[in-house]
């Protein structure tokens, strides 16, 4: 599951890590396409890989690639940048698109992000309008990536079929929870996905069937904890097979625990426990992010999955550059 990366060319974000190190989010990564079958992905889930192991599944992988080659499968997909940097043990970045605009998304994919996240929990997007923006994805090597409403396991398999190359779930409390929600993630023997969608040959070599073979390799899966519950159950949600990074939804979060009588060290306190789980179980820990300064600071504490920006806070801050400059006539 950790896999050897190309020489790249990398642009800057415009926030470093601690260590004065650039945080890339883009252009894209020229990395292989991983190798790693179900099984294997399941092994780096189930407890014994922290995240000093991401070489230890490296001989399996390596033999799933002579095999592959022997049998003269050929790995077509195409590949999910992020998931390939978090796999690497890297930080992986992107904005998010909340508008309902098709156009915007595809503005958005355009500039180079390892991945766009469309919300659909809190955004403005019908079903048409996702459908038609995620189909803008296949010109770019951006992955499309949906914040799905709930944990229903319908439309996580619906915004799959349309194109999403990974899902955002909100509010899940424990690991019954995310593995239910992992079912419909991935084809058997990982999940229960089913078979479908218009344009899926269209992510691979232009038949269904070779996206089916493949796809459990790039499908990202992302479940968020926004209570002290959830948070209380973190490091058996990061043992679920499937689960590639655990996001903190932050407001959310200091909702409950506010509501529970506590106040903002609590709410750094938990903040650090699902960085601590994401040491010990090699999975990623996230974290939304509002600003900069923030991003830094998470990064610098160890979260590798960083939501940052987005098309409401970008249009906002133009034009108030832009009625700033008007004022000054």
């Amino acid at each position: 599951l950790c896999r050897p990366s190309a020489p790249q060319k990398d642009m800057d974000c415009g926030f470093r890590r601690n260590d004065g190190r650039r945080l890339h989010t883009g252009p894209l990564r020229a990395m292989q396409r991983p190798v790693a079958l179900h099984a294997a992905r399941a092994t780096r889930h189930s407890g014994r890989c922290a995240a000093p192991c991401y070489s230890g599944v490296m001989a399996a992988n390596i033999k799933q690639l002579v095999t592959a080659a022997e049998k003269g499968a050929a790995n077509t997909m195409r590949t999910n940048p992020g998931l390939a940097t978090l796999r690497a043990g890297g930080v992986s970045a992107g904005p998010g698109v909340s508008f309902g605009s098709p156009d915007i998304a595809e503005q958005a994919a355009s500039v180079g992000f390892e991945w766009v996240w469309l919300d659909w929990q809190h955004g403005q997007w019908t079903e048409s309008a996702l459908n038609d923006a995620l189909a803008r994805f296949l010109a770019f090597e951006t992955a499309p990536i949906v914040r799905v409403k709930g944990h229903e396991l319908g439309t996580i398999n619906r915004v799959l079929d349309m194109g999403a190359m990974g899902v955002i779930v909100p509010m899940v409390q424990n690991a019954e929870q995310a593995r239910y929600v992992a079912q419909a993630a991935y084809y058997p023997p990982l999940g229960m996905r089913s078979v479908g969608g218009m344009r899926l040959g269209l992510y691979a070599d232009g038949t269904p069937a070779d996206y089916q073979r493949q796809a459990n390799d790039e499908i990202m899966l992302v479940v968020m904890v926004e209570t002290e519950e959830a948070i209380g159950n973190v490091t058996e949600i990061m043992h679920v097979p499937g689960v590639d990074a655990v996001l903190i939804g932050p407001a959310d979060l200091m909702i409950d625990v506010q509501a529970n009588g506590h106040d903002e060290s609590r709410h750094e306190e938990l903040c650090l426990q699902v960085v601590a789980a994401a040491r010990e179980t090699g999975v990623a820990a996230g974290y939304v992010c509002q600003t900069r300064e923030e991003a830094n600071r998470r990064v610098g504490q160890g979260f590798r999955f960083i939501p940052h920006g987005s098309d409401r806070t970008a249009v906002q801050n133009a034009l108030r550059e832009t009625l700033a400059d008007i004022q000054r006539w």
